[in-house]
This record gives C-alpha cells, sequence and structure tokens, in this order.
C-alpha cells in the first residue's frame, strides 16, 4: 500500500494576526535575516578554497594535498569541498610550516 500523496494545488489562508504580535514577528525575521548575512560573510571570509590557499602560497594543488596529508595544513570538509580556516593558513606561515 502506497502512502496518500499531499495534494499539488495551493490554498489561500486567511489569519488574523494582532499588530503588535506581526511587528514582533517581523522584527524577528529582519534580526534573523541580520544575523545569517553576518554568518555567511564571515565564513566566506574565514574560510579559503583549495585554489585561493594555492595562489596565496603560490603552490600547484598537488603541493597542497601533500601539506594536507602530512599534517602541515589543517584543512576542514564542508560537504565534498575542503577549506582551510585563515587563521590556520597564517599561523602555519608564520611558524614556517608552509
Amino acid at each position: 500500500m502506497e502512502p496518500e500523496k499531499a495534494p499539488t494545488a495551493t490554498a489561500n489562508i486567511l489569519v488574523n494576526v494582532p499588530a503588535e504580535q506581526w511587528n514582533e514577528a517581523m522584527s524577528d525575521i529582519a534580526q534573523i535575516k541580520t544575523g545569517m548575512e553576518v554568518l555567511k560573510a564571515r565564513q566566506q571570509s574565514e574560510y579559503l578554497t583549495v585554489d585561493q590557499v594555492c595562489e596565496a602560497l603560490k603552490i600547484g594543488r598537488s603541493t597542497f594535498y601533500s601539506y594536507k596529508n602530512t599534517g602541515k595544513l589543517k584543512v576542514s570538509r564542508i560537504g565534498k569541498k575542503l577549506f582551510v580556516k585563515q587563521p590556520d593558513l597564517e599561523d602555519a606561515i608564520n611558524r614556517g610550516i608552509v
């Protein structure tokens, strides 16, 4: 027996919300959006792609993977992609590891 499929038609539903609650909800949504934008910007600036690291160090991808495999570079995996945190790269450079 197959599970029942949800109907594909849409319906408009009207809900009465007091103005104060509506404004509070809109404010919460705006704060969440702002927080997500800050996190996204921080993530983009803190995590470097393999290509960005290779360009910064003026090395090839095989050298990058050698550094990764020997532990010279701390690498994070997000999904299927590899990233290096900018502070970790700076630390490796400052300590003369790479």
